[in-house]
C-alpha cells in the first residue's frame, strides 16, 4: 500500500492548482467533524454511502493508515482516491485487495467482459476457478493491449479547466461529499484534454 500512496502523491504534487483545491474539498468533505483527520466512522460511512463494499472495512482503513494512529491523514485520502479512480482490484481467489503487480485473464478483458484479476500468490498456487487459462500481469497486459487500458475523456470545446470544478456546496453530510467527489471527477477529464496524450488520475 505504501507504493500507492507514494503514487498518489506524485500525481497530487505535479496536478494544476485546480486539481489541488478539488483535492482538498474532497476531503474535507469526507472529514466531518473539521478536524483535520478521517476517523474510521467517516471512511466507513463514506465507502458505504459511495458503494465502495469490499473497501468498507476495517483492515482496508488501516492499509491506508500509514503511522497507525487510527486515521487517515490527506495522503492517505488521496490515496484512496487514486485506488477508486484507477480501479485497482480485488482478488478473484481470495477476494483480497492487490495493492500490486496482479494477473488478469487476458480473455475475458480482451472481449470486455468482467476482468479476473488475482494476486500472485492465488495466481501462481492456482487456488481459482476460471475457463481460461490465458492470464497475463498488469504489465504485459497494457503492452498487448495498449489502446484499450487508458480512456481518454474529452469534454466540450468551449470547456476550460478553469472552469471545470464544480463548486462546493454545503449542505447535509450525504451530499457534501458528493459534491467534492464530482469535482474531482470533472478535474480529471479536464486534464485529460489539456494532457491529452497523458493518462491522469488525480
Amino acid at each position: 500500500m505504501d507504493e500507492l500512496i507514494k503514487t498518489a502523491n506524485i500525481y497530487y504534487k505535479s496536478c494544476s492548482p485546480a486539481m489541488r483545491d478539488a483535492a482538498h474539498k474532497f476531503f474535507k468533505a469526507i472529514d466531518h467533524d473539521n478536524d483535520g483527520r478521517v476517523c474510521l466512522h467517516e471512511f466507513l460511512g463514506f465507502m458505504r454511502d459511495e458503494g465502495h463494499t469490499k473497501m468498507s472495512s476495517r483492515h482496508f482503513f488501516k492499509s491506508l493508515d500509514r503511522n497507525g494512529s487510527g486515521t487517515l491523514d490527506f495522503m492517505g485520502v488521496m490515496a484512496l482516491y487514486y485506488i477508486i479512480q484507477s480501479g485497482r482490484p480485488f482478488c478473484y481467489g481470495c477476494d483480497d485487495f492487490i495493492p500490486g503487480m496482479y494477473f488478469t485473464c487476458s480473455k475475458c478483458y480482451q472481449n470486455s467482459q468482467n476482468a479476473i484479476c488475482l494476486c500472485p500468490e492465488c495466481f501462481a498456487t492456482g487456488t481459482y476457478t476460471h475457463e481460461h487459462k490465458n492470464f497475463l500481469d498488469n504489465y504485459a497486459l497494457l503492452e498487448v493491449h495498449p489502446t484499450s487500458s487508458v480512456t481518454i475523456t474529452e469534454l466540450p470545446a468551449s470547456t476550460s479547466t478553469s472552469h471545470a470544478v464544480v463548486p462546493y456546496k454545503p449542505g447535509h453530510n450525504r451530499q457534501k461529499w458528493k459534491y467534492a467527489f464530482e469535482a474531482l471527477k470533472l478535474a480529471v477529464n479536464a486534464a485529460s484534454v489539456v494532457t491529452y496524450a497523458n493518462c491522469a488520475i488525480m
